[in-house]
């Protein structure tokens, strides 16, 4: 029996050793994103850098990874204009920042002194969407701020 279990407990071990994942460093260097961003009525389109990357295989696949973008070199390939392509990517970087590091009261608050007129006109859906969140989180957000006699 104690035979037969070292068996086991090698052919276990032998077979286990082609199905460990192996982890490669991203090329940063070689590496970029292409992202492209829609929206009513156009889109635009650019570049970011990676800062570095880690890539996980097993068996000659891809399983799992992880990035970490460097969003100071956000960059727009669309736009001719320089006055214009350094007003989107500096709305870009406010709003992508807004949306990673700000809680859901101060996107509300903000989305409404940057859009005033908007929420008369776009369905709360919409804005939810747009600030990241669920309806449901909007309409606790509005509730809480309506019960702290918030004015626009």
């Amino acid at each position: 029996m104690k035979k037969t279990n070292y068996i086991l407990a090698a052919i276990l071990m032998i077979s286990s050793f082609g199905t460990f994942a192996q982890t490669q460093k991203v090329n940063t260097e070689k590496s970029t994103i292409n992202w492209l961003g829609k929206k009513i009525g156009g889109q635009h389109e650019g570049l970011i850098k990676l800062k570095n990357g880690v890539l996980e295989e097993k068996n000659g696949k891809i399983v799992s990874g992880s990035f970490v973008i460097d969003m100071s070199s956000l960059t727009n390939t669309d736009l001719q204009d320089e006055g214009y392509n350094k007003k989107l990517v500096g709305h870009l970087q406010n709003r992508i920042n807004l949306l990673l590091s700000a809680v859901t009261v101060d996107r509300y608050l903000e989305f409404i002194k940057m859009y005033p007129d908007i929420l008369l006109r776009v369905p709360q859906t919409m804005v939810a969407s747009y600030l990241g969140i669920t309806p449901e989180s909007l309409s606790r957000v509005r509730k809480d701020l309506a019960q702290k006699n918030f004015k626009k």
